[in-house]
């Protein structure tokens, strides 16, 4: 009988036995861990309650009747026969287990039960690696603000203001015009703004200028 409502459980998630109670199968997430490379799989736990549902039993009986070749009356005088004994262990203080699925005992009155650890070599761990698609739109951290690779993109891909600097240049041609008029007061003297034939050039005369440089 044992064998059976391990089997039906596992299969169904949940069997409910008369006079006894129910029993039901909880199923933990699959946990991601990328440091790893991998995907810890979902683990399996067994729980127990006192409340037994009665159509839940009959279906039960229906599956053991089934298995064995019975009828389903059989099956259920076969199941009162081993609840008696079962009860009368936990009566007496004694445990039962019931393999595969954990242990029964009376505390306070109450029965309760403690589930066996099922061990982790039936929740093998996945191997995984985080592949992320360039062309695919997802989200990132820059900094302490969340964004997305689409809005970097276009953020490095933006064409640079240039900024308007005509002002240096016409600094460096004021410089170099007053440089140019200060070497010529040196070279000639202030005659070269004067009047008559003392002067070389007319006053404003830019090509003049330019010819005595040379």
């Amino acid at each position: 009988m044992q064998s059976h409502i391990a089997s039906y459980l596992f299969q169904l998630n949940r069997v409910s036995l008369p006079g006894l109670g129910s029993f039901f199968v909880t199923e933990s997430p699959a946990v991601p861990d990328f440091v790893n490379k991998q995907i810890l799989a979902p683990v399996l736990s067994v729980a127990f309650n006192t409340e037994a549902d009665e159509d839940a039993g009959d279906a039960f009986l229906q599956y053991v009747s089934k298995k064995e070749g019975i009828s389903q009356q059989e099956a259920g005088e076969n199941y009162k026969t081993w609840y008696d004994d079962i009860h009368r262990q936990l009566e007496a203080g004694q445990q039962v287990t019931l393999a595969g699925m954990g242990t029964l005992k009376r505390l306070n009155g109450a029965i309760s039960f403690e589930e066996e650890h099922i061990p982790d070599v039936f929740f093998p761990a996945v191997h995984a690696e985080r592949v992320i698609h360039p062309e695919a739109e997802h989200t990132m951290l820059v900094g302490d603000k969340e964004t997305t690779n689409v809005e970097m993109t276009d953020y490095f891909a933006a064409e640079p203001v240039k900024a308007d600097r005509w002002w240096i240049w016409a600094l460096v041609l004021g410089l170099l015009g007053s440089g140019i008029i200060l070497f010529q007061l040196m070279q000639h003297g202030s005659g070269i703004f004067g009047t008559g034939n003392a002067c070389p050039v007319e006053t404003g005369d830019a090509v003049t200028l330019y010819r005595l440089m040379q």
